[in-house]
């Protein structure tokens, strides 16, 4: 068995791939594509929606969304051909302080607003909330889960 491929901020990856892909997510939005003829599997994790940006920098959702339409093209297949999902945005700051709300919402905003524009239906989602999320993709089948879980810090001063 192939030992996990752990994603951090930033990363992106598309292609076969013989295990699991595994990202943790917080503020961050991670776009997951499934072809489940071809099994062809895309995952990133993308920090913020984009601005000034770098196409090649994996960071910005611009780009992500970029390279993902090209390595469809590259892999000759069509949007409509992958199961879809967003995950992540969520709020990792104690409620109250200053910005934290702001960068998980606006990530998500953007991977909506993108999905739209494009004609993509979005298949599965677990987006914003409290915390952070483990997610995991098996590039074997696609099975997928997506753990969420909320330090207790972040639950002080909420009850």
């Amino acid at each position: 068995m192939t030992a996990p491929r752990f994603l951090l901020p930033g990363e992106y990856l598309f292609g076969k791939h013989p295990g699991s892909v595994v990202t943790l997510l917080g503020s961050c939005v991670a776009i997951v594509l499934w072809h489940p003829q071809r099994r062809i599997l895309a995952v990133s994790h993308f920090v913020v929606p984009g601005g000034a940006f770098d196409q090649n920098d994996t960071r910005s959702g611009e780009a992500v969304f970029l390279l993902l339409q090209q390595d469809m093209v590259r892999h000759r297949t069509a949007p409509e051909e992958y199961r879809k999902g967003i995950y992540g945005g969520g709020t990792c700051l104690q409620p109250g302080r200053p910005g934290s709300l702001q960068i998980g919402l606006k990530n998500i905003a953007f991977a909506r607003e993108r999905f739209g524009q494009f004609g993509w239906r979005v298949d599965d989602q677990q987006l914003g909330g409290m915390g952070y999320r483990r997610l995991t993709v098996d590039g074997r089948d696609g099975l997928l889960a997506c753990q969420s879980f909320t330090p207790p810090e972040l639950l002080e001063g909420t009850a």
